[in-house]
């Protein structure tokens, strides 16, 4: 299915980013974060232009190739009775999720294979693959058991999806903070399609939870709590809540249905 794809920012996104001092990868140490908690928040597009102000005296912008939106294309797997995704409806901690993530503007693709411990902290590890999310399942089959990934063979697209992305960091305080708009869904079974035109998620990574962070002192003086947010299990229910036990993620498909006027 080909994406519709939009690279404008409303406001005066770009005018801002032009202020920010940039990063490359390289430059990123203690702010990789492989090994991490998240927070994420969920905006409407007109409120990222404050977000970035309060951010810009803190944050610096990765650019690669003079490039700072990115656009990412992901395939998730899972098993033909969805545990991944009913795992998370359930609460369960020590979940995972196994995906593919296709960075387009930078020609690299790498499965992705994201753990959620019983503390509360997501380990991410990945492993170079080809763009094709299929030869790449294969591919990835022993990196896959290697991380104890019950019969990876049997695993098969389930959702393929692309948004924009603008990455930024806090090297001293350990801090990466991504930005992710334009979301679209597609669940590969039911061909059923979404997309987000007016939702932001907000993504702060931490070493360990820091609330005087300056992304969660922006966030509470535009009175924007944190909330719990899977963009897998967003496209699902979006997608296909009919055929899904989705209770769990209501109160995220309810704020959804407000900023996007469904």
């Amino acid at each position: 299915m080909q994406f519709i794809t939009n690279t404008s920012v409303e406001g005066n996104v770009d005018g801002i980013l032009s202020t920010f001092p940039r990063h490359g990868l390289e430059d990123l140490d203690n702010s990789s974060l492989m090994n991490r908690v998240d927070s994420k928040f969920l905006i409407e597009q007109h409120q990222l232009t404050e977000v970035l102000k309060h951010c810009k005296q803190h944050y610096s912008l990765l650019e690669i190739n003079g490039i700072n939106h990115f656009r990412y294309q992901s395939c998730y797997y899972d098993t033909d009775d969805l545990s991944f995704f009913n795992m998370h409806h359930k609460g369960k901690l020590n979940r995972i999720k196994v995906r593919h993530r296709n960075y387009v503007d930078t020609g690299s693709a790498f499965v992705e294979l994201k753990f959620k411990n019983n503390k509360g902290r997501t380990i991410k590890s990945r492993v170079a693959a080809c763009e094709d999310p299929r030869i790449a399942l294969n591919q990835s089959e022993q990196f896959l058991k290697d991380k104890n990934v019950i019969a990876p063979s049997s695993l098969k697209i389930v959702q393929s999806g692309e948004y924009h992305r603008l990455s930024l960091a806090n090297e001293k305080l350990g801090e990466r903070l991504t930005i992710d708009s334009q979301l679209q869904f597609l669940d590969v079974q039911t061909w059923r399609y979404a997309q987000l035109k007016n939702a932001v998620i907000v993504e702060l990574k931490q070493q360990r939870h820091n609330r005087q962070s300056p992304l969660y002192k922006a966030m509470r003086a535009m009175s924007i709590r944190p909330q719990s947010f899977s963009k897998y299990c967003m496209g699902m229910t979006l997608t296909s809540a009919n055929r899904l036990r989705t209770n769990r993620f209501k109160k995220s498909f309810i704020q959804l249905k407000k900023i996007e006027n469904m």
